[in-house]
């Protein structure tokens, strides 16, 4: 669903949106939340264009933040050609060439100069070749 805090029918197919929001449900049972300051939405296409602090939610506590995106909201796909910064349990991502969300998800791609930084499931711990991880034996 989109909302926002105000609407204006351009032609049939095009309302300008002010602060609009998308709250999206997938069918394998995730939640994610769009908002951005202003963008246009054409409900034939259920294409929604964001400009303006946009910013993604996602029900893992992941969150990305960029100046805009162009969501198909039918085909689950988004792009952006701007930087963008995105946060969450895995750890950190930057890309200054964009970004690319395919396959409803399924496929996510950065555009670099991109870089990562991703958390272990575990703490780091020295290790030499050839000793014995920690909690073996020889």
């Amino acid at each position: 669903m989109v909302t926002a805090e105000s609407a204006r029918q351009e032609t049939p197919d095009r309302i300008s949106l002010v602060q609009p929001k998308a709250d999206i449900g997938t069918k394998d049972g995730r939640w994610l939340m769009l908002q951005s300051r202003e963008g246009t939405y054409a409900p034939r296409s259920s294409q929604v264009d964001l400009r303006g602090d946009v910013v993604l939610y996602r029900d893992d506590g992941s969150t990305a933040r960029t100046e805009s995106a162009s969501i198909d909201l039918k085909g689950g796909a988004a792009t952006g050609a701007e930087p963008i910064s995105v946060s969450g349990p895995f750890g950190t991502i930057e890309a200054e060439g964009g970004f690319a969300v395919l396959d409803k998800g399924d496929i996510v791609q950065f555009s670099g100069p991109a870089k990562a930084l991703l958390n272990g499931a575990s703490s780091p711990r020295a290790h030499s070749p050839g000793a014995p991880a920690q909690g073996t034996s020889r």
